[in-house]
């Protein structure tokens, strides 16, 4: 039983992990398309 709770904190911890990566990268996405959006201006 408690290596089932484990095996599902492991996983909702990479799952947490994907989630920030993927923020981080939509974050950076954003800030580098605004600075295009400064510099054509």
């Amino acid at each position: 039983m408690a290596a089932l709770s484990a095996k599902r904190l492991v996983c909702s911890e990479m799952a947490l992990m994907v989630v920030i990566t993927a923020l981080i990268c939509v974050a950076l996405v954003l800030r580098v398309s605004t600075e295009d959006d400064a510099w054509a201006m």
